[in-house]
């Protein structure tokens, strides 16, 4: 069972009900509220066999991304991605707990530690990479490399409308 209607059942019951609420880009909106839960769900689904959820692989390619010796600071890493501080905290204690990240003494302030990228984690990540490019690939089947540039051309574009700051750590 679907958890949630499909857009043309939104504009189907919104045009009846509430037309002033449905102006002619709100379609367009609604359908990337969709694709995002349908990414997550999927990226979910295929990593959980690895003993991750989605914020873990977050912040275990977070801490990759940056290179050698993988580590940020809390705050640095929340930055990186899409959670709130008090999520990282969670996610933070359940990669300790699995012995894929480690905390380490900040050099730089002996009142902070570090969070670092551990053997273990680079292993569970490289898996879990190989999960996730597989959805993305299937999410994108049938795309062209021109279609796909044009639908990154205009979510940057939607993004950069919204002109936010990213907030929450």
């Amino acid at each position: 069972m679907k958890t949630h209607a499909p857009v043309e059942t939104l504009i189907e019951l919104v045009s009846k009900s509430w037309p002033q609420a449905l102006h002619a880009k709100a379609p367009g909106v609604w359908s990337v509220y969709r694709t995002y839960d349908s990414l997550i769900a999927a990226y979910a689904n295929a990593i959980a066999p690895l003993g991750l959820q989605v914020a873990d692989a977050e912040a275990l390619a977070a801490l990759r991304s940056q290179g050698e010796p993988y580590m940020l600071s809390p705050t640095q890493l929340c930055y990186f991605m899409l959670i709130s501080s008090g999520g990282l905290t969670k996610v933070l204690k359940r990669l300790e707990a699995q012995e894929w990240v480690e905390r380490v003494p900040n050099p730089d302030d002996g009142r902070s530690q570090l969070v670092k990228l551990a053997a273990k984690g680079i292993d569970v990540l490289e898996e879990a990479v190989i999960a996730v490019a597989a959805v993305e690939k299937q999410s994108m089947a049938g795309i062209t490399q021109e279609e796909h540039d044009q639908l990154q051309r205009l979510l940057a574009r939607m993004a950069a409308n919204l002109n936010q700051e990213p907030t929450g750590c």
